[in-house]
């Protein structure tokens, strides 16, 4: 198998793996499962197979038009089971969704993401319409890492994933189990969407427009954070100092946290008294 090296594409070897990720995406009658990046079919094939178990179906987005050929002409290709959409899935996921995930019927997302798209797909999949029950990513495990860190080590990664999802890493990867080996290891993270929780959808776009403030310099304090961009935030007072030291004590917020040290909830709320 030849690595895409332009795509950043690397080929699981790993039986054990594959199996370790369809348990954790765990396919239910009646879903839809969407794959980024299905490759030569390494998961595809195994996903099909579980979905016709449970009778979902399998909707693979690949960006390079070479790989899809050959699993269209895979013997174990079947129209009726795996669907393939040609794009790039930070372009075309939500459309994707909405052409094919019934409303009423719930939806995961799995795939092997490499390291400079992680970012912007998990922010593409934050802010998805609808969005899916689960995501199970292998991804870089520095990468991993950051998204499941919480307070006192919350990162700009993690504020932004953790307000939509639960993260957990469900097994480490060794580089081996790629082909071509890549240079660093890599981990399988779940995130399991939150649902009945308070936090308000009007406020997001607020809310990662904060997180981007906060942790552009993640060693300043919070309220030197805040005064750098208080105009950006909305604010008016003719003593900014004051007004966020009003605002942080509404939420006994300490005017010398450390971005690190704050909750999905608390820069939500933030976000929100900025908005008022």
């Amino acid at each position: 198998m030849e690595s895409k090296k332009g795509l950043g594409q690397h080929f699981s070897q790993s039986d054990s793996l594959v199996r370790d990720i369809v348990k954790a995406l765990g396919p239910r009658a009646g879903e839809t499962i969407v794959e980024i990046g299905p490759g030569h079919g390494e998961l595809t094939f195994p996903l099909v197979a579980a979905c016709a178990k449970a009778t979902c179906k399998v909707i693979a987005i690949e960006k390079d038009s070479t790989l899809i050929k050959p699993i269209t002409g895979h013997t174990l290709y079947d129209s009726a089971k795996l669907t393939i959409h040609e794009g790039d899935a930070l372009e075309v996921l939500p459309r994707v969704i909405e052409e094919n995930v019934s409303p009423l019927s719930s939806y995961k997302i799995v795939g092997n993401i490499p390291y400079y798209i992680t970012g912007h797909l998990l922010r593409v999949i934050g802010n998805l319409a609808r969005r899916p029950t689960r995501c199970v990513f292998t991804l870089q495990k520095e990468v991993a890492e950051r998204i499941v860190a919480g307070p006192p080590r919350a990162t700009r990664l993690s504020a932004s994933v953790q307000l939509w999802a639960e993260p957990t890493i469900a097994r480490a990867v060794s580089r081996n189990e790629f082909k071509p080996v890549p240079k660093v290891d890599s981990a399988v993270i779940v995130l399991t969407t939150k649902t009945g929780h308070s936090l308000r959808e009007s406020y997001y776009e607020d809310y990662f427009r904060l997180v981007k403030i906060l942790f552009q310099q993640p060693r300043k304090t919070i309220t030197n954070n805040l005064l750098d961009a208080y105009k950006i935030m909305g604010g008016a007072e003719k003593n900014p100092r004051d007004a966020i030291l009003e605002k942080l004590q509404t939420l006994h917020i300490a005017p010398t946290a450390r971005p690190q040290e704050l909750s999905p909830e608390l820069i939500l709320g933030l976000a929100e008294l900025f908005t008022e």
